[in-house]
């Protein structure tokens, strides 16, 4: 062979040995005959499908391919479950990008104030703040169940929508109100009519009992009916969620009572007797000033 130098890779060919040995290995029907030495180490992009040259590159092309398949097939799944497309151009919320500390503020000083209402065959919306979007919702429902008084004119009907929430959340529930005003000037004489007009036999003292019942609490001023049943009911409210082993991971905080002052004023209070003589007593003042003028 030629001159030859070492390098640091190998050793060094002239370009006149490489030009004959190219020509010994290829064969007569190949163009690279015509082809100078610096052409033939270039890649070429020939027809004819080398067992190592383009059947790679083909297969790599079908790989690429089903990635991008899976990919879109994934992104088309996450969209189901997430916002539209057109929410990428909404600006993000002011709350969410509030720290969490003071989100969860927030959603106390919103549900506060609110009370949650049990009601025969009705049904209340919850807060708007619950139903704004769904990481909202997960954040502020515990916050929800812990801050808000839940309302109902019937204790029955109070036992009954504690026991359907999920235990987790009926561990929450901290505020309780017994709506026992409405519906305290319902006279018994209006149940004994409409038993008697069933035309079923009705015994005297089905027809007394209702009549002395109602003429006895006729006597009693409005107020003093309304506290006696108030102090009934909270403690009947007491003894229910004692009683119950369902209830009795309900950590109550605030039982409150409505109650009918002499004014038929309804005012809510945890100890009716007390109010009640709480506003006795400023009334009494009242009318002494007044008397002393």
């Amino acid at each position: 062979m030629a001159s030859t130098q070492d390098s640091d890779y190998g050793f060094d060919i002239d370009d006149a040995t490489l030009t004959k040995i190219l020509e010994a290995i290829t064969p007569a029907s190949s163009p690279a005959k015509q082809r100078s030495p610096r052409e033939v180490i270039t890649i070429s992009d020939d027809e004819d499908d080398s067992e190592y040259g383009s059947d790679i590159d083909n297969h790599n092309a079908e790989q690429l391919q089903s990635i991008a398949l899976t990919r879109d097939l994934c992104a088309q799944r996450e969209q189901k479950h997430t916002l539209s497309q057109d929410s990428v151009y909404q600006p993000e919320s002011p709350l969410l990008a509030l720290p969490p500390e003071l989100r969860n503020l927030i959603y106390e000083h919103a549900f506060d104030r609110f009370s949650a209402r049990f009601e025969f065959a009705k049904w209340y919306p919850p807060p708007g703040i619950l139903l704004s979007c769904k990481q909202v919702y997960h954040e502020s429902l515990s916050i929800f169940y812990a801050t808000a008084a839940f309302r109902s004119t019937s204790r029955n009907l109070i036992e009954q929508r504690l026991l359907r929430l999920r235990r987790r959340h009926r561990k929450l529930v901290s505020r309780l109100q017994l709506d026992c005003a409405r519906g305290l000037g319902v006279s018994y004489r209006t149940v004994w009519a409409y038993n008697f007009g069933k035309g079923r036999p009705v015994s005297y003292q089905e027809l007394v009992q209702p009549t002395a019942s109602s003429l006895a609490d006729s006597l009693k001023p409005i107020h003093i009916r309304s506290t006696e049943k108030a102090e009934e009911e909270y403690a009947k409210v007491l003894s229910m969620l004692s009683s119950n082993r369902h209830l009795r991971e309900i950590r109550l905080e605030k039982l409150y009572v409505s109650v009918l002052d002499p004014s038929g004023q309804v005012f809510w209070t945890s100890e009716p007797s007390r109010e009640l003589a709480r506003y006795s007593r400023k009334e009494d003042e009242r009318l002494e000033r007044l008397g002393a003028r």
